[in-house]
């Protein structure tokens, strides 16, 4: 596989994953697109910005709808955990 072809497949699953976080959290009714054309960058899904870890954190854990948007609030309100702990944390993982 070449270098392009390699491009290619990472872009075609960052696509991927964020059509798969729009159809789960978003009814697949929201406007989706890449931060400064950058596929796999900041996905920017309706008004919310999410990087490629919390998506694949999203679909890894299937976060039901509540524990993703909890999370992004308090994401925004400067709580200091990713994700994964704050789902260990919340009692909604077991390590």
């Amino acid at each position: 596989m070449n270098k392009q072809e390699t491009i290619n497949k990472y872009e075609d699953s960052c696509n991927l994953v964020l059509e798969k976080i729009n159809n789960l959290y978003f009814e697949g009714e929201a406007d989706t697109n890449w931060a400064g054309s950058e596929i796999g960058g900041v996905a920017i899904v309706a008004d919310y910005f999410f990087d490629m870890h919390y998506m694949i954190t999203a679909l890894r854990y299937e976060a039901t709808e509540k524990q993703f948007f909890d999370y992004y609030v308090k994401s925004l309100d400067g709580e200091p955990m990713n994700f994964k702990n704050y789902l260990l944390n919340e009692g909604f993982l077991s390590e």
